[in-house]
């Protein structure tokens, strides 16, 4: 008896295997990266708060503006008490931003706590979208695969036994 022919290397085996719990689909890296860069840029933008101090009869209004940054809870604030005519319009703040970075910030705070629970809060919403991508990933792979399971393909016939049609 002859030895059975050795499988040909080239041909490929078909395999059904079993993502691990640790890999994740590229197109689930991609999202990552862009949640975590719109985390990042939530992060670093400033928001410019300005208030109108309380005031004796002979002195200046005097402003208190706050600049400041890290999303939902902020971690650096920069103070800064200004005697000039700032009102509280939307281009007015704006503007405050290139005065105060010419002026120079009188005092800044920057918080422990606020970078802690900005990075929790980040690693959270980072965790909820991987594991939310690769779920619906996941569960669209099987039904493709149920589906192609089910479906005949165009050289499986059925007639005479599986031979050939006549």
């Amino acid at each position: 008896m002859a030895d059975p022919a050795p499988p040909n290397p080239t041909e490929a085996a078909p395999t059904s295997r079993k993502r691990g719990w640790f890999q994740i689909h590229l197109s689930t890296c991609v999202v990552l990266m862009f949640v975590a860069g719109a985390l990042i840029w939530a992060n670093t933008e400033s928001y410019v708060i300005i208030s109108k101090l309380p005031r004796l009869e002979e002195e200046p209004q005097l402003h208190s503006v706050t600049a400041k940054r890290g999303w939902p809870f902020p971690y650096v604030s920069q103070h800064l008490l200004d005697s000039t005519g700032i009102s509280d319009t939307a281009q007015e703040r704006n503007a405050c931003l290139g005065y105060l970075a010419a002026v120079g910030w009188r005092s800044e705070e920057i918080s422990a706590m606020g970078v802690l629970y900005d990075s929790l809060v980040a690693m959270i919403a980072l965790a909820v979208v991987a594991l939310s991508s690769e779920r619906l990933l996941r569960r669209w792979e099987r039904r493709h695969e149920r589906r192609a399971e089910e479906t005949p393909r165009s050289g499986d016939s059925k007639i005479d036994g599986g031979g050939s049609p006549r």
